[in-house]
């Protein structure tokens, strides 16, 4: 009796354990293919988002001296920044995401 019981539940966890692996592999792929692939290159080596964006800050250093600039003339979200002439959209401070 010991045996089979033994077996019976040996079985129950290695069908419970494919199962799950199956819908593990199942949405790794399914996540794969939302994916974005690798950005491509513009001319001369730009980035394509550098290129779209006209060359606005891509970098952390060029982030911040723009933040700098819009602090020390007090520009805020939803106007526009004299430098580039688009408006600012929003602030992110990585450090407090809310």
């Amino acid at each position: 009796m010991k045996t089979r019981t033994l077996l019976v539940v040996l079985a129950s966890i290695a069908a419970l354990g494919a199962a799950g692996y199956g819908l593990y592999a199942v949405g790794m792929r399914d996540g794969m293919q939302m994916a974005p692939g690798p950005m491509p290159q513009a001319q001369g080596g730009a980035s394509l988002s550098t290129a779209v964006s006209g060359g606005l800050p891509q970098t952390i250093a060029q982030g911040e001296e723009a933040t700098r600039r819009h602090i020390a003339a007090g520009i805020k979200a939803g106007e526009v920044d004299p430098a580039t002439g688009r408006k600012i959209l929003y602030y992110h401070d990585p450090m407090v995401p809310g």
